[in-house]
């Protein structure tokens, strides 16, 4: 994730979510451009989907 790019919405977003979550995408090579990218990314890891 290019920090430099990240809305205040994508931030805020991505800080409310569980540790593990905001672990497990930070280590990950998935490049996410959108806030409903990480919407979406979060719900499949909190449903364990990934």
């Amino acid at each position: 994730m290019d920090q430099n790019q990240k809305t205040a919405e994508f931030q805020q977003y991505f800080s409310a979510l569980p540790l593990n979550v905001q672990e497990t995408i930070q280590q990950s090579s998935v490049e996410i451009q959108t806030v409903d990218e990480l919407r979406r990314l979060a719900h499949n890891l909190m449903r364990g989907q990934i």
